[in-house]
């Protein structure tokens, strides 16, 4: 029988909210700085997570990583994520829930990501648009 994951994912959701003050991007993030592979796997991840939805939330993003990359996004991996993604106008959060913008799904389409992909295709699809280093370069 497989294990639900699900409490794990809303009880790490609830303790990021609780650090941020119930945004995804905190108030005064700062500057996040350029971009990493994480923020990749993170943008993969809202991606899946938000499917033919409108928006989508911490915890879906939170199984949708875990699923992807069989890891937890870490809370450095998050704020500075949602920062980079949302300062280049990537994604659009409001409070605990995101979305994917048109200048992304732009973006997507230019590198081919209207394809059926696999999941390695797609990252470098996504590694071309946010100019990310590889996981490889970021992990040195």
């Amino acid at each position: 029988m497989a294990k639900d994951y699900r409490a794990t994912y809303r009880k790490a959701a609830k303790a990021y909210l609780a650090d941020t003050g119930g945004e995804l991007v905190p108030e005064g993030a700062g500057d996040p700085g350029p971009s990493q592979w994480s923020d990749v796997w993170l943008l993969q991840a809202i991606k899946t997570a938000q499917g033919g939805k409108p928006a989508t939330t911490l915890e879906d993003i939170y199984g949708a990583g875990d699923a992807i990359n069989h890891a937890i996004f870490t809370d450095a991996e998050l704020m500075g994520g949602f920062a980079r993604l949302a300062g280049a106008g990537y994604i659009a959060a409001h409070g605990a829930t995101c979305a994917l913008t048109a200048k992304f799904l732009d973006a997507w389409q230019a590198v081919g990501g209207g394809r059926r992909r696999s999941l390695s295709k797609q990252q470098e699809g996504l590694q071309k648009i946010l100019e990310a280093p590889s996981w490889d370069q970021s992990a040195g």
